[in-house]
């Protein structure tokens, strides 16, 4: 008996192919750079994130018993080798943890911003040192509590979502040194302008959503 064999590719139809006037066009992907939220989800973050920067700025401006408001820079995904490679020595790099979620964030402030709010915490005008220097741990100690207060603030802004408790593990100067996570490694990385001190703050660190609760 014979039997004939079919090809189940050869007889596949053809794709349909796009007319021109479709209005369908190709977008280029970053691969260096992916997104992982919806445009929904990134016009959520956005409003999470300037109702939390003007509640920091409120809060941060009574503590020190200066105006410190500030403004959202950039927003993005980077590789964290990206980030360490855009960091300068000096600077001051405190670790912590948001518990329950995984992974340690990062929060880094430069000497001329970190250095004025330790002069202004000892009752000075909120001068930066110049030129920057590494700060010493008493610095370091001061400069800390404003740092919890900011941790503070973001814990309590994603409280609808998920409690998180955050705690400051340890402090690095040079970015050369940090080992929180692989070079490979996709961060989310938001950035926070002061113009007092003409400085920012980065601030890397996870943020609750519907889908990692799920995780």
């Amino acid at each position: 008996m014979d039997s004939a064999e079919t090809n189940p590719a050869a007889e596949a139809p053809a794709p349909a192919a796009i007319p021109a006037n479709s209005g369908v066009a190709a977008k280029p992907f970053d691969f260096r750079h992916p997104v992982f939220l919806s445009s929904a989800e990134w016009r959520k973050l956005r409003i999470e994130l300037d109702e939390f920067v003007e509640s920091i700025g409120a809060l941060l401006s009574t503590y020190l018993r200066l105006e410190f408001g500030l403004q959202i820079g950039k927003l993005q995904t980077v590789s964290f080798n990206e980030f360490t490679s855009t960091v300068p020595t000096p600077t001051q790099l405190a670790l912590f943890k948001l518990e329950p979620m995984r992974g340690i964030s990062i929060l880094e402030m430069r000497p001329l911003i970190g250095s004025a709010i330790v002069d202004r915490l000892l009752g000075g005008p909120g001068q930066p040192i110049n030129p920057p220097r590494n700060l010493s741990e008493m610095e370091v100690a001061l400069l800390d509590q404003v740092v919890q207060v900011l941790l503070n603030e973001w814990t309590k802004q994603w409280s609808k979502v998920q409690d998180l408790r955050a705690e400051i593990l340890g402090h690095e100067n040079n970015p050369k040194f940090l080992q929180s996570s692989s070079g490979d490694t996709i961060i989310w990385l938001r950035r926070l302008k002061r113009a007092w001190a003409s400085a920012s703050i980065k601030f890397n660190s996870p943020f609750p959503t519907a889908r990692s609760n799920r995780s």
